[in-house]
Order: structure tokens, then C-alpha cells, then sequence
């Protein structure tokens, strides 16, 4: 060490020692110039510190009362006080990580309760579609009687979407999530708003909600809107043909009216025939979106709490291997401090 502040040596810890080498090496290098230098040397010798490293190297060969020298005993008392608290910590480690696996038994009720619950989600999504298609609100909206239920398109299809999409399902999610928070899976990304996009496959506890929401606000009302465009398309082709047959009996006295009736009833025909093929279209595919929607919506979930169980799964295996040799290195080291107890006890008898 270089040289230092002799006053800030009160302020330092007894055991601790502070050598100025520079000075040492100049006290030594006055007493090889001259012989009259002894005095200084002795000084500075003394106040560079270094006596007092001899002094512990001399105080450590001596022996105690155990007959061992104070060094070796000091180096076992820290390897034993080591060896100890790294025996703590490891038991600490592993009971940690035991207690983390002792939920395992609930982890497989909780796989178990969901695997039900997406099998009862589909086959919930199947029936309650197929419901939805021998239902009354459903046979309102058939092509030839959206001319006076046009204005009802929207209402009646979102009470159908309200009522008979997933809506089991939906509450045993909640009642799921709940049980994963209890067992210490929760997602740290759960919400209630409707923010995560398409692609995002964290479940949420409102997900089918989400789901239904986007239906509603994005295919519901397109379908309102075609059945809209139909009507009117429908309504005034056949007023063109109606017109159009009217002009030709006008106009040419030999086209009889059987003749213009037929030309106003093809374009009727046409206009209807356009109209429902269009309409049963648009209501066939829009079930199918509601199905597909609420196969990705039950997969999200699904996809989503197997990971979170998964992520909560720790194999302890090795850990529950290494509890004997952890019990036996406890026993040798309480062996070895009794042994170091027993051996001062001695010599001091002695």
C-alpha cells in the first residue's frame, strides 16, 4: 500500500492492518547509506507498519489450548461457517423450488379443467350455430321477407350473436382464469379492453367477449348494409322492367299485353332470383365467420393457458435426489464442529 494518512488509522477496524511500503523502502534504503541513519530507520521502519505484519505472522504460529496452531483453527472455523451457509442456502433453493412443484397435483386438476372446457367450447360453438338456424329470429330474416324486415336486420342478428355465441363457454373462462390466478398463473398481461390484436394469443378473461364485439362491429353491419342494397337493386330492376313493358305495349300497339306482362315478369324474376342467391349467400357465410371466429377465439385461450401451465410446471427431480447427500453434508459438518469442540475441551481439562 502507498503511503497514507496516519490519522485516518484510528478510524480503521482493529483487525485490519495498513503497511506503507514506500516508507519501509526508504527507512531501508537510509540504514544501507549509513549506519548513523539507525535512528531514522528505526522510525520509519516502525511507522511504515511492517512490525506489525511480523507480529501477526509470529501471534499466528502459536498454538491455543487445543494444541492447534490459531491459523489452522481460524481456516477451519470459515471453511466450516462457508460450508454452512452454502448448505442453507442450497436446502433454502431447493425447498423453494419444491414448494413451487408441490402445486403439480392442481396443475393436472387445472389440465384436466381445461381440456373439458375446450371440449365443451366446441361442441357449444356446433350446437349453438345450429340452433341459431332453426331459430325464429333466423326465419325472419328470409329473402322474401326482408321487403318489411329490412329495418329489424341488425337488431335481430345481434341478439342472435348476444345470445347463442358461446356464452357457457364464455363464463367458464372467467371462472378458469380465476382458478389459474388462484394457483399462481396469471397472466401479467391480462386486461379487460379489447386493444390486442387478431394474432395476439395471450388469453384474456374476455376474450370470446372481444371476439363477439369484433362481430358486431365489423360483419354485422356489412350484412345489414347488403341486405340494404339488395332490396333496393331488387325493387328497381323490377320497377325498369315494369317500365320498360309498359313503354313497348305503348309503342307498338301489335306487342299485346301478355307479351310486356311477360317481359315485367322476367325482370321480376331475375330481380328476386338475383336477390335471394345473394342474400342466402351473404347469411351462409356470415355463420361461417361466426364459427371460424369462435374456433379461434376458444384456440387463443386454450393455446394461451397451456403455456401458462407449462411455464408454472418445475421438474424437481434432481432436486428431491439431492436431499440425502444435502442431509449427509449437514452431518459431517456438525460432526466436524463437535469434533473441534471436544478437542478444546480436552486440552483444556488437560
Amino acid at each position: 500500500m502507498s503511503r497514507f494518512d496516519a490519522r485516518s488509522e484510528d478510524n480503521l477496524p482493529r483487525d485490519l492492518i495498513l503497511i506503507d511500503t514506500d516508507r519501509a523502502v526508504e527507512s531501508i534504503d537510509l540504514l544501507q547509506t549509513s549506519v548513523e541513519n539507525a535512528p531514522n530507520f528505526a522510525a520509519g521502519w516502525k511507522a511504515s507498519g511492517v512490525p506489525k505484519i511480523l507480529d501477526w505472522l509470529l501471534a499466528g504460529t502459536q498454538t491455543q489450548r487445543s494444541g492447534m496452531i490459531a491459523a489452522v483453527r481460524t481456516l477451519i472455523d470459515d471453511i466450516l461457517d462457508r460450508a454452512d451457509r452454502a448448505l442453507e442456502a442450497d436446502r433454502t433453493r431447493m425447498a423453494t423450488r419444491v414448494s413451487t412443484t408441490l402445486f403439480a397435483t392442481r396443475t393436472a386438476a387445472l389440465e384436466e379443467s381445461l381440456t373439458k372446457w375446450a371440449i365443451h367450447g366446441h361442441g357449444e360453438l356446433r350446437d349453438s350455430l345450429e340452433r341459431v338456424l332453426v331459430s325464429r329470429d333466423w326465419k325472419k330474416l328470409q329473402w322474401w321477407k326482408l321487403f318489411w324486415r329490412i329495418d329489424d336486420v341488425g337488431i335481430t342478428l345481434g341478439r342472435v350473436t348476444a345470445d347463442n355465441w358461446l356464452k357457457a363457454s364464455e363464463r367458464s373462462l372467467i371462472w378458469l382464469e380465476g382458478r389459474f390466478a388462484e394457483a399462481g398463473l396469471a397472466d401479467q398481461h391480462d386486461t379487460d379492453d379489447f386493444t390486442a390484436t387478431k394474432q395476439d394469443v395471450v388469453p384474456r378473461p374476455f376474450a370470446i367477449e372481444k371476439a363477439r364485439q369484433q362481430v358486431l362491429s365489423e360483419s354485422l353491419p356489412a350484412l345489414e348494409a347488403l341486405s340494404q342494397t339488395l332490396v333496393l337493386q331488387s325493387a328497381s330492376v323490377t320497377l325498369l322492367s315494369s317500365t320498360f313493358a309498359v313503354l313497348i305495349a305503348i309503342s307498338w300497339p301489335a306487342f299485346g299485353l301478355m307479351q310486356a306482362g311477360a317481359v315485367a315478369a322476367l325482370g321480376l324474376t331475375w330481380s328476386l332470383r338475383r336477390m335471394q342467391v345473394k342474400w342466402e349467400d351473404a347469411r351462409e357465410s356470415w355463420i361461417e365467420e361466426l364459427r371460424e371466429r369462435g374456433r379461434q377465439s376458444l384456440r387463443h385461450a386454450e393455446e394461451g393457458l397451456r403455456v401458462r401451465l407449462a411455464a408454472g410446471v418445475v421438474d424437481s427431480s434432481s432436486d428431491v435426489q439431492m436431499l440425502p447427500d444435502l442431509e449427509e453434508a449437514a452431518a459431517t459438518i456438525e460432526k466436524a464442529k463437535t469434533a473441534l469442540h471436544k478437542l478444546e475441551s480436552n486440552q483444556g481439562s488437560a
